[in-house]
């Protein structure tokens, strides 16, 4: 009797992979680092006989384990992958975290963790310090877990999940070193405050706990961010109709925390890509999955670049200026058009109310989105609270329009060319959106800062670019690589106007005909400005993803005499 083939969805195969990482990091990190511990504390008593030795040495080992166990399941019921911002200003989202039940629950675990770590540790440590340490050690590593959001995974905004092959000890870095010691200072310090207490394991003591518990740390991360790929294999691989199955993961409409589902998804799209091997772009070009993948992606770009354009239309900076559009370097069809104040001085009676207002307006704007650059950048990813989805689908639509308009088979061609057209306004409107928001910010840099003060942040201003600001990069990146990798079928499409307008400026301000494009591209440390990531294979497997049903050629015709 013939198997019938089953369709997995994306979430059942990402959520067996991922406990199956949980168990790894339990097994390869916790039970080792907890009986390395347990030996090390054990060395520093005599025993009698050797069962005495066996005996104490499974107890203290029982209790670090536990301690471990407890950190991992903590750090297991938080994880997120989304910026958490309860308010765009810096002080008011630290007090939203601080004071909330999670914060609770965090304390609390990691008030038992340390509790049980401090027990293996009583042939060392008195009980009085032991007192201590249970008060003051939770309380530090709470409020520096919470205030930076560390249940979040340390990847940026342009990380794609590559599959770590460092078995070794990559948790030994400087970061967990320094950052341990500067807590256990912290540790130190508080116990002379609170205690007169001089003694220098309030130091020591608090380091072996921190290491500990920063060592699990990121090895869960490190585990769990492996992302699409289990034993060198992409997720939907495991089903039997893997594109079905990324599809189903793209579609995903995730609950509360289930958002990683979804990105790892389109993480593995833009994977697929800018492959090597175009078997693993191959189904994708099949006109069932190209279009639905296609506007799933769209769907991203327009959603983001809406939720940017709805703020900005809610602001109202210099709302008497008649010239809005100052030292513009590019302005875009789609932009900001509500204001809430004339621009425009009726008599000179209102000058004194307009002075007034000015500076009552500044005095607000000390706390405000204006003036605090801690606030912007809170601001940025509270707009863009996943930005992994727009870098994986901007990347994964540059791969796919390129390698596809460049393919020897055409109707590959063909279809690629009746979605470019949407792609690129698509873009064009994120440049626009984004671009407005860069020039917002530049223009309060102008009026706030001196000269001097504006050159050496110029030259800064790459370094520290903001989310929103790196996203508007990317975008430029992306349309700038389409029209030029794609330059020779331009001709065969019709293109919108503002799209052309956009074109002649991207190409005059990066000087691609000058060859600057290349020194801007090496330049630059964002993985999407990769010239090579975007190359088209050169391969003749490129040709002919069709189906194997014989009335698909002939749809697929008809798709493209009349797509509507």
């Amino acid at each position: 009797m013939r198997m019938s083939k089953r369709i997995l969805k994306y979430s059942v195969i990402f959520n067996g992979i991922c406990k199956i990482r949980y168990n790894n990091t339990v097994k390869y990190t916790v039970f080792p680092l907890a009986l390395v511990e347990a030996a090390l504390v054990v060395s520093f008593s005599t025993f009698n006989s050797l069962w005495a030795f066996f005996t104490i040495i499974l107890r203290k080992f029982l209790l670090i384990f536990i301690s471990s166990i407890i950190v991992v399941i903590i750090k297991n019921i938080y994880f997120h992958i989304d910026y958490i911002v309860f308010s765009k200003f810096l002080i008011l989202d630290i007090l939203s975290k601080l004071f909330s039940f999670k914060t609770l629950i965090i304390h609390l675990s990691f008030s038992i963790s340390i509790l049980s770590y401090i027990i293996s540790l009583n042939s060392i440590i008195t009980s009085e310090k032991a007192y201590q340490l249970i008060i003051l050690t939770p309380i530090i590593y709470t409020l520096q877990h919470i205030i930076f959001d560390l249940d979040r995974p340390p990847y940026g905004y342009t990380s794609t999940f590559i599959q770590n092959n460092n078995n070794g000890f990559y948790f030994l870095n400087n970061r967990i070193i320094i950052k341990s010691i500067l807590l256990s200072a912290c540790n130190f310090i508080l116990s002379i405050l609170f205690w007169l207490d001089f003694n220098s394991l309030n130091f020591i003591i608090p380091l072996l706990i921190f290491l500990h518990f920063e060592i699990i740390m990121l090895s869960f991360n490190n585990k769990i961010m492996m992302g699409p790929i289990y034993k060198n294999h992409l997720l939907s691989t495991y089903s039997s109709y893997p594109i079905k199955t990324l599809l189903d993961g793209l579609k995903y409409r995730p609950n509360s925390n289930q958002a990683f589902v979804r990105v790892t998804a389109f993480q593995e799209l833009s994977l697929r890509a800018i492959s090597l091997d175009p078997n693993d772009r191959k189904e994708i070009y099949y006109i069932k999955y190209f279009n639905p993948i296609f506007k799933l992606c769209l769907d991203v770009i327009e959603n983001t670049y809406e939720e940017i354009n709805e703020y900005l239309i809610t602001l109202e900076p210099d709302a008497y200026k008649l010239d809005r559009n100052r030292n513009k370097k590019f302005t875009p069809k789609y932009r900001y058009t509500k204001y809430g104040y004339s621009n425009i001085e009726t008599s000179n009676s209102t000058s004194i109310i307009h002075s007034f207002g000015q500076k009552l307006m500044k005095s607000f704007n000390i706390f405000s989105f204006n003036n605090e650059k801690i606030n912007k950048n809170k601001l940025a990813e509270k707009l863009v609270p996943i930005p992994m989805l727009f870098t994986s689908s901007m990347l994964s639509i540059t791969s796919l329009l390129i390698v596809g308009i460049n393919s020897k088979d055409s109707l590959i061609s063909e279809l690629v060319k009746l979605s470019l057209n949407e792609s690129l306004i698509k873009i064009k409107n994120s440049i626009g959106v984004m671009g407005n928001w860069v020039e917002k910010w530049e223009d309060l840099k102008r009026s706030n800062l001196k000269t001097d003060e504006l050159e050496n942040e110029s030259n800064n201003n790459h370094n520290n670019l903001d989310l929103i600001s790196a996203l508007y990069e990317v975008s430029v990146g992306s349309f700038l690589e389409i029209i030029s990798e794609c330059k020779d079928s331009l001709n065969d499409v019709i293109l919108d106007d503002d799209v052309v307008q956009l074109s002649k400026w991207v190409l005059e301000t990066y000087s691609y005909k000058d060859n600057k494009y290349d020194d801007y591209l090496q330049n630059n440390d964002n993985e999407y400005y990769r010239k090579d990531a975007f190359r088209p294979v050169d391969d003749s497997s490129v040709q002919c993803f069709i189906d194997d049903d014989d009335d698909y050629e002939e749809e697929y015709r008809k798709y493209l005499n009349d797509p509507y």
